[in-house]
């Protein structure tokens, strides 16, 4: 196996919230994760998905933390969640931002 094809194995999201509140009810459950350090470090962004309940695929079992994939996975899953996702989006708020409103 090349490097760039190896990732951490470990925590794997298994979807378990995301499953009972669908079982509950709601129709549309979205998933969110931010990267940045606010005035530490320059701006946060923050990328939002909103998956079909029904989603399948090989590819599903790829998904995981992007601090733990490789570049060439984060690609792979990146262009399935676009062809997939309900909604798929990014945001960036600037260190002023972040200074004026926090970092939720």
């Amino acid at each position: 196996m090349r490097p760039e094809d190896t990732e951490l194995k470990s925590n794997r999201p298994s979807f378990s919230e995301e499953q009972k509140l669908w079982n509950s009810g709601y129709k549309l459950v979205a998933g969110l994760d931010e990267v940045g350090r606010g005035t530490i470090a320059g701006p946060v962004v923050t990328g939002l998905v909103i998956l079909p309940e029904s989603l399948s695929g090989e590819w599903v079992s790829h998904i995981n933390d992007s601090k733990r994939m490789t570049p060439k996975r984060r690609q792979y899953v990146l262009s399935h969640l676009q062809d997939n996702a309900i909604v798929l989006q990014t945001g960036i708020s600037s260190v002023e931002e972040v200074d004026q409103f926090g970092n939720f």
